[in-house]
């Protein structure tokens, strides 16, 4: 698993591909006929990416301070072959806890007192989060 990056301009665009995945981070002012963005398009175009995910959060580091999150997927990359939360948080550049942390805010895992977690209701019928299938006990 290669990662490729597409992008990288601080407070603006953050893209990178990793096989059939292009996951970009960008400030709400880079749209996409922006010329920032135009090495994400020839990507995707290449690619024939689909999007999958999109969300916009508040984020001072960001021009406008709202960053808009992407993902994108390739015809020969299924739907529920998403990444990590530990993938999402590399792929993000922040911390494990950050992004538990972030996805408990915005009610997509419920907390529990013993340290665990478990996609909420919400979570799984939007399908933003899906639990693992467990393969067979050896």
């Amino acid at each position: 698993m290669a990662t490729e990056v597409i992008a990288d301009v601080p407070a603006m665009l953050w893209a990178r591909r990793v096989d059939g995945k292009v996951y970009v981070y960008r400030s709400v002012l880079v749209r996409e006929d922006h010329a920032l963005y135009a090495p994400v398009r020839d990507v995707l175009t290449k690619i024939e990416a689909r999007l999958v995910h999109r969300q916009v959060d508040d984020d001072v580091n960001m021009m406008f301070h709202q960053a808009e999150t992407l993902w994108y997927h390739a015809p020969d990359v299924s739907d529920d072959e998403v990444c990590s939360i530990a993938e999402m948080a590399w792929f993000l550049g922040i911390s494990l806890e950050g992004c538990i942390d972030q996805l408990v805010r915005d009610s997509l895992l419920i907390a529990y007192d013993d340290g665990t977690y478990l996609p909420t209701n919400y979570a799984i019928q939007s399908g933003m989060l899906m639990p693992r299938e467990r393969g067979p006990m050896s």
